[in-house]
């Protein structure tokens, strides 16, 4: 089972509890279903949750604190020390010869 159809089957148990009530869940999980009800509600791809989530969580180990702790500094660290995307890599040709600097894929501190 992977995290996504775990968040799935604990979502159902909050919302159908069993006679042993409703299952005690940490800020990471609490964070994981909020954003996958939303993600369910703008109906992104199923793969696009699971990686939204997974993301989450690997923002959260990275820092070792629940994602509702992390500041927007150590957020903006930690994909700098990730560096870009490979969608980010093969698009940034693109973004260069944009006259307009619509979609510029410059990154600025979020206390700029």
């Amino acid at each position: 089972m992977n995290e996504l159809q775990r968040l799935k089957q604990l979502q159902q148990q909050i919302v159908n509890p069993t006679i042993e009530g409703v299952p005690q869940i940490d800020a990471l999980e609490q964070m994981q279903l909020r954003m996958l009800g939303d993600m369910q509600l703008q109906g992104l791809a199923e793969r696009t949750q699971e990686s939204y989530v997974r993301g989450i969580r690997k923002l959260a180990e990275h820092d070792g604190k629940g994602p509702d702790q992390i500041s927007d500094e150590e957020i903006w660290e930690y994909f700098m020390l990730w560096g870009p995307t490979k969608t980010q890599a093969r698009t940034a040709p693109l973004l260069e010869q944009n006259p307009c600097g619509h979609g510029s894929s410059a990154r600025t501190r979020p206390d700029a």
